[in-house]
């Protein structure tokens, strides 16, 4: 019996195992203060935390936003948004 022809015994290699995290954009076609943007996305933000349909705070457009479908790749305007999820435009 040689030990070079055996088996690792142990955890395996849990970086093998792991994903990186994804990282999604979202379309902004509308903001909270009436503005009708095109070609405007969020900033690459972690997927899970928001979803089509929230509306969040964009300090740079200084009101919420209306976040619309996801995309992979950004517009040609980047607006960052932050926070909390807000039912609606009311605040």
């Amino acid at each position: 019996m040689g030990w070079g022809m055996s088996m690792g015994i142990g955890w395996p290699n849990a970086s093998a195992q792991t994903t990186p995290p994804t990282y999604v954009y979202f379309t902004i076609n509308t903001l909270c203060n009436g503005s009708i943007l095109v070609g405007v996305t969020t900033q690459a933000i972690l997927e899970g935390v928001y979803s089509s349909g929230d509306y969040v705070y964009s300090p740079t457009a200084n009101s919420r936003a209306l976040l619309g479908a996801i995309t992979n790749e950004p517009g040609k305007t980047i607006y960052n948004v932050t926070g909390q999820i807000y039912p609606d435009c009311e605040e």
